[in-house]
Formats: C-alpha cells, structure tokens, sequence
C-alpha cells in the first residue's frame, strides 16, 4: 500500500515510474489479502472438524489413529493429510471405529464444502466432469465407512449424524433427517436440528428450517457457536426476510470470520437491504475464496459483481453528499430528483421486493428513502401501499394525510392518494367479521 501511495504522489511528474509502482503496490496488497485468506482456509477447516469431532471422538489405540488425533487438536492440518493417516489405520485394523467413524465424518465435511463450492456435484446437476466422478466415489467410500461403523456402534449419535450429512450429500433428504432424529435421541444434543435445518434448506423447504432452527434455540444447554446465527439468517434470507436475516449474519461473521458461504449470504442480504458497499465488500472475499480454491468462473463472476457494486455505492454515496447541499435550493433539488435521485436505489430496492410479495422489507426501505428525502411522492405512495398489504393501515392513512395535506396541489399526490386509499377500504372490509 505504500509503494501504491508514492506511485500516486509520483505520476504527475514521472508518469513512467508512478504507473509501475501504483500496480506493483496494487498487486502486493491483493497477494497479500489472498495469503491471508489462504491462512484463513486452512484454519477453518481445522476447527470445523475440531468443534463437532473431538467432543464426540474417541480414540482406539490405533498408532495412525493416535496420530491423528493429535493432528487434529494441534494446529492446522490438511484434510488430505488426516485422511492418508486415518486410511493407514484401517489398513491395520480394518475395524477400527475411531478411524471409520472420522474419517466418514471429515469426508463429509469435506464433500459439503466441495458440493457447494462445484455445482457439477450436486445430485440432480446435469454437468459431466471427472470432478463429479471423483465425487461420487469418494462419497461411496465414506457411506461403507459409516456404515460398517454402525455395525459395530448401532447407536452412536456421530456415526448417525455422518450417515445423515452423507445422505444429505447424495440427495436423500428425507433420510438424512431420519438419520438426524436418531442421532439427538442417542445423545448428540441439540446440535441435530441445526443439520436438519440445512437438510430442509437444501430441499428449498425454508420455512421448516426455521422452525427447527428455533426449536434448538428453545431447548436448554444449547451451545452452538457461530453456527446458530449462521445458520437461522441464512434461513431468515432465504425467505426473503432480509433486514431480519442481517444482525444474524452479522453476530456469525463477527465470530467466525470468513467462511465462503456466510460471505455469500452476508452479500446477498446486504445488497437486498439496499447497502451496496458492504455487498461490495462481501462479494470481493468471496471471489478471492473462489479463486483460492479454483473455482474461477465463480470467483471472476463474484468479483465482477463486487466492482458493480462497489461503482453502486460510490454513486448513491455521491448523489446522497451532493444532496445535502442541493434540497436545500428548490430549482436545484426539483432537477436532481429528475436527474439522480438520492433515494434511488433504496427506491428501486424497495419495488423489487413488493414485486416479490415481501412488503416488510420493502417497506423498510420506502421508509429509509423517506428519510432522505421527505418529499418524494411516489415513495410515499409505495410505503402506503406496503403498509396496506401489511394490514397497517392505520399507519397508511398518516402516511396519506402527508399526500394529501402537504402536497395539496399537485395532482400526482391527490391521483396516488386516491388510489391507496381504495386499497386501503378493500383490505379493511376483508377484515370485517362476516355478519
């Protein structure tokens, strides 16, 4: 960054040297963004597997077993490393429940990430790719493993938990959440409806995924980390309630960090509760842990709608800065409204989801609009409306009394009143109690 800043401070007088040394500066501090992220992949998937298996794990003696157990619990390893170990293990004693029972349970873990990091090894995906190949036969590993461990511990709630995430995997949801029950009635806790929850939201069933997700917040001796937060905004967004979903995000990001898939789901909620900078922001991680992980075309396609988002924000950022001075002078103020509105995006955002039938959240947003500029009528149209379809419509007549008292004389206002107010009688009469 500071050989960046000196090639700008040098380009006016020696553009040959400033130039360089401005994208020599640039590309060092994105070399080291992507060190930083790479640190960060190995250490999340170290505590991934530390946090759910050695709590429930067991060793058997075995020396590769041993080996990897404190692999495990000392420090960042590679999932590939703890697998070559556990697989010498069972060349050694093919029955050893702690090597099968990890070794399913960190190839799940594993297989989860890669599915959705690569759309190609997804259950009903019609692409074909030696990835997708070498998927599938590294799941069927995995399921014998778990399977033969079961065998030798019918009622092991983590043996129960992996045959369920691996079910998920393969795309037997239904089995999966079988598998899920069996495992909190043998003793995993409430960390089953969580896996459940994911089971649902993988079906596209969200709404079952809260309610799940609340049973386990519900129920005593709930330790569930980052994950819960996690876990019930994803839900909360999926469902389209995104100013919801966000603290939950937000509390999960501020104690894990940056997971890919919570960097997903914090850009895409962001970007729908109308802050295009921290989209921005969100969506430039994400990429940079595509590309980590070589996923280009998703990483180029997140970092391309980072700069999108990022050249959103520097424009409503500009439009609301020039406001501030320009409401102040009627001729000018009527001109920027027409031209740039300030309000725009939160505007545009807003109509997106009444188009969409989420009239909480838009009318969140018609409301942040309104506060930057109190005069805009069709906003105050749109938040009547919003409130209407809410059943508020006590709140839409205040809002319609501003239409139609302070801006008596324009005739957009009175035609937008009149319009809502029908809305309004319509909504009032489907209350009424039949007589």
């Amino acid at each position: 960054m500071i050989v960046g800043a000196t090639g700008t401070l040098v380009r006016p007088w020696l553009p040959s040297v400033g130039i360089p040394l401005i994208l020599l500066g640039f590309g060092g501090a994105f070399t080291s963004f992507v060190l930083g992220e790479l640190r960060n992949q190995a250490r999340d998937e170290r505590l991934d597997v530390l946090e759910q298996l050695l709590a429930k794990s067991r060793s058997s003696g075995n020396p590769y077993s041993e080996q990897a157990k404190r692999a495990l619990s000392r420090g960042p390893v590679a999932v590939t490393r703890i697998l070559d170990l556990l697989d010498r293990a069972l060349e050694s004693d093919p029955d050893d429940l702690y090597a099968l029972q990890t070794s399913a349970f960190v190839t799940a873990l594993h297989l989860s990430f890669v599915q959705w990091l690569d759309p190609a090894t997804r259950p009903r995906s019609m692409l074909r790719s030696s990835s997708r190949t070498q998927f599938q036969a590294r799941l069927q590993v995995a399921r014998n493993r778990i399977a033969r461990a079961l065998y030798l511990a019918p009622n092991d709630p983590l043996g129960l938990a992996t045959r369920g995430i691996l079910a998920d995997i393969a795309g037997e949801h239904a089995a999966a959440r079988t598998a899920f029950r069996e495992s909190g009635q043998s003793g995993l806790g409430p960390s089953w409806h969580l896996m459940a929850a994911t089971s649902w939201d993988m079906e596209g069933r969200h709404d079952e995924a809260l309610r799940q997700l609340e049973t386990a917040a519900s129920e005593e001796g709930t330790t569930l980390g980052w994950l819960q937060p996690f876990y019930y905004g994803r839900a909360l967004s999926a469902c389209g309630r995104y100013a919801e979903a966000l603290p939950h995000l937000k509390a999960a990001y501020s104690l894990r960090g940056g997971r890919p898939e919570l960097l997903d789901a914090l850009a895409d909620t962001a970007y729908h509760v109308a802050y295009p900078g921290r989209s921005a922001y969100f969506r430039f991680r994400l990429g940079v842990q595509f590309i980590v992980h070589r996923e280009w075309r998703r990483g180029v396609r997140n970092l391309g709608l980072a700069l999108i988002h990022a050249g959103l924000s520097v424009a409503c950022s500009g439009s609301k800065l020039l406001w501030m001075l320009s409401k102040r002078l009627g001729p000018i103020a009527a001109l920027h409204r027409r031209v740039v509105p300030p309000n725009e995006f939160e505007r545009t955002m807003g109509r997106i989801l009444m188009e969409k039938g989420l009239f909480a959240d838009a009318q969140a947003l018609f409301a942040r609009a309104l506060d930057i500029d109190d005069r805009d009528l069709d906003c105050k149209a749109l938040l009547a409306a919003s409130l209407t379809n809410l059943g508020r419509t006590d709140e839409a007549h205040a809002v319609l009394a501003t239409l139609t008292v302070e801006h008596s004389s324009e005739p957009a206002a009175q035609l937008n009143a009149s319009t809502i107010r029908l809305a309004i009688r319509r909504a009032d009469r489907h209350r009424e109690p039949p007589s």
